[in-house]
């Protein structure tokens, strides 16, 4: 049956003149069948309270006088004694949450969550005469697991008041959910969006074409109505891609801050999901999308060095099912969108955590001058006198020694707490280069945004990301594909500048030998070493000089360790070309030779002559790990 279209409302709005374009680059989990995850077995247990604040449990528009959370009362009751909590575990208790309610001339209309430990849950949205509470007509009801809906009261809508409701739900990392825009018509509940009439009535259009939108639909609260997201075709379980795409935004109300000018909605909807995606969340979780409710885009004074036309915007959102106190589900940014390219050009600060954990205080968020500063810099050391920033008027036509940066957008970042070093992308051109672009990657103080110093260069053009560049000047590496990793909360370890992993130490002191014999010698007092514990062997050149180590090659058998992109021993030779699918056979520098050893093995450098990822099997299952720079 072919899908349902929505009705167009006069504010449905693309995320995007190109959506779909943008699809691969903000997608990235599973796949899964188009059915909603089973209950059995579920036990996500997270500790629910009920003073989790306005925005969670009650979203208000800003003329919605009558709109706030109501103190107990008949319509309370009312919805109360009329909710099903038959799906529900009492055993703990049952929290009900009036979650915002608008009135009409003689009703009121509401919405009840009612929702145990695990937590399971029900909306209940019903009229009531103000007067007396009593029910006007039959409410409606939903239900869901590992998430809690919201509800947005909105004073006018068509003429009456309204409720805007998400319930979604969430299983093992995959979810899925519904939306409406609710009324109440003097005799009946009336939904206008995504279709027009009373789901009440099961046998009714409206109530299939419903239930057929939100089978590949999902939505999240935006400042002024929802965004929606289409479910992708990635498979998801193979890290493919994202379940959910960010397709188009509704909007119902002008919300207290304004209009937001165009495209600033879409990009900080893709700056939320890129930036959530992977970790960086507050489930902890990879591969993940759309996750984050938007409360609020507040525009804020322009920082020193922030140049014309550009706009700064702080934003406040939510995590779906994480945002109860002590789950840490807020985030919060201060978000520079650069006017050339309409992107987010920087992210001047960013907190997670408690809703009262994420506030950011101006003078968290620094200026832009020293980041110039050290762009500049970079470029002189390349052998430009003559540097020009965007906006400053350029010749056509540049001489030898000038370059002209046309744009510097944020890419992407790795934060320990007391620093950031984040990536940007500058593009720019040359007397012989045109549309170039390069990641550098600045650090910034995580307490008072200063910029401290440049950490190294990463052209943009090679295939990596952003992400890939943060992290590999981060920690010193010379490739992040040549590194492992222990967990999210430790340093890696891989080809380049050794730091002794304390996760490997555990277990006791490590074996060192001196090879007395290693060569070549490059300066006096240097030398090569064997560092090896259980499953895991480092060879290393001292550098006396600089009483400092590189590493040439790391070899493991160890399963505590993965590589960047996700692979430990013990995986299929499947998931690892699916990872890798940039991997080839044969023989390796006449190390490793096919003939006797089964393996396959990964090099981004010119002539093969740089880091190496290698992966060794036994029977369709990797066995070995190595990393190897043949360029010593």
């Amino acid at each position: 049956m072919p899908k349902a279209a929505p009705p167009n409302t006069p504010f449905s709005t693309p995320l995007s003149g190109s959506a779909r374009e943008t699809e691969e680059r903000i997608r990235n989990i599973f796949q899964y069948k188009k059915q909603r995850p089973p209950l059995l077995f579920f036990a996500l247990a997270c500790i629910l309270a009920l003073s989790c604040g306005g925005l969670v449990s009650c979203q208000t528009g800003e003329n919605a006088a009558s709109s706030q959370m109501m103190e107990e009362g008949a319509v309370w009751d009312a919805l109360r004694r009329s909710a099903d909590v038959s799906g529900l575990d009492d055993r703990d208790g049952l929290a009900y949450t009036m979650l915002a309610s608008v009135s009409g001339e003689d009703y009121t209309l509401a919405a009840l969550s009612v929702h145990d430990f695990y937590p399971r849950y029900t909306l209940v949205i019903g009229a009531a005469d103000t007067q007396t509470g009593e029910l006007l007509g039959p409410v409606f009801q939903t239900s869901g697991y590992g998430s809690l809906p919201t509800c947005t009261a909105i004073s006018q809508y068509g003429g009456a008041p309204a409720l805007l409701y998400t319930a979604n739900g969430m299983h093992l990392g995959l979810s899925w959910g519904e939306a409406g825009l609710v009324s109440w018509d003097g005799e009946d509940l009336d939904w206008a969006w995504p279709v027009e009439g009373n789901l009440r009535d099961e046998s009714s259009q409206a109530f299939a074409d419903y239930n057929n939108y939100w089978e590949d639909h999902l939505a999240l609260l935006a400042p002024g109505g929802v965004d929606v997201f289409v479910e992708t075709d990635h498979d998801v379980l193979r890290g493919a891609g994202p379940q959910w795409a960010a397709d188009h935004s509704e909007t119902f109300y002008i919300p207290e801050e304004g209009d937001l000018p165009i495209p600033i909605p879409y990009q900080t909807r893709v700056w939320v999901e890129n930036f959530t995606r992977d970790s960086r969340n507050a489930w902890s979780a990879g591969n993940r999308s759309a996750l984050y409710h938007i409360v609020s885009m507040k525009a804020e004074v322009p920082v020193p060095g922030q140049r014309e036309g550009d706009s700064l915007y702080s934003l406040l959102a939510f995590c779906d099912g994480r945002a109860e106190a002590g789950e840490g589900g807020w985030l919060s940014a201060v978000l520079l969108f650069d006017q050339e390219t309409g992107q987010v050009g920087d992210v001047l600060a960013w907190a997670q955590g408690d809703r009262e954990e994420v506030e950011l205080p101006r003078e968290t968020w620094g200026g832009l001058e020293e980041r110039d500063r050290l762009i500049a810099e970079y470029y002189q050391s390349q052998g430009y006198s003559q540097i020009y920033f965007p906006g400053e008027a350029a010749p056509e036509v540049l001489p030898e020694n000038a370059v002209a940066i046309e744009s510097i957008v944020y890419g992407d970042e790795m934060a320990d707490g007391a620093t950031r070093s984040i990536a940007y992308e500058v593009t720019f051109r040359a007397y012989y280069t045109e549309g170039a672009s390069d990641y550098l990657v600045l650090q910034r103080d995580g307490a008072d945004g200063s910029f401290l110093r440049l950490l190294g260069q990463y052209p943009a053009h090679t295939g990596k990301s952003a992400r890939d560049a943060a992290f590999q000047e981060t920690f010193g590496l010379m490739d992040a594909d040549a590194s492992l990793l222990y967990d999210n909360a430790s340093a890696p370890v891989g080809l380049g500048d050794w730091q002794e992993p304390p996760y490997l130490v555990q277990g006791g002191e490590p074996a060192v030998e001196i090879l007395e014999n290693g060569e070549p010698i490059y300066n006096p007092g240097d030398y090569w070493d064997r560092w090896s514990v259980d499953g895991f062997t480092a060879l290393r050149y001292y550098h006396a000089s600089e009483d400092r180590w590189t590493v040439q090659s790391i070899e493991t058998t160890r399963t505590d360790l993965r590589t960047y992109r996700g692979i430990q021993v013990g995986d299929s030779r499947s998931m690892v070309q699916n990872l890798y699918p940039e991997l080839r056979d044969g023989d390796y520098w006449h190390l490793y030779d096919s003939a006797e050893e089964d393996f396959l093995w990964y090099c981004d450098s010119s002539m093969d002559l740089g880091p190496a990822l290698l992966f060794f099997f036994e029977n369709d299952q990797v066995s070995r790990i190595v990393l190897y720079d043949m360029f010593d």
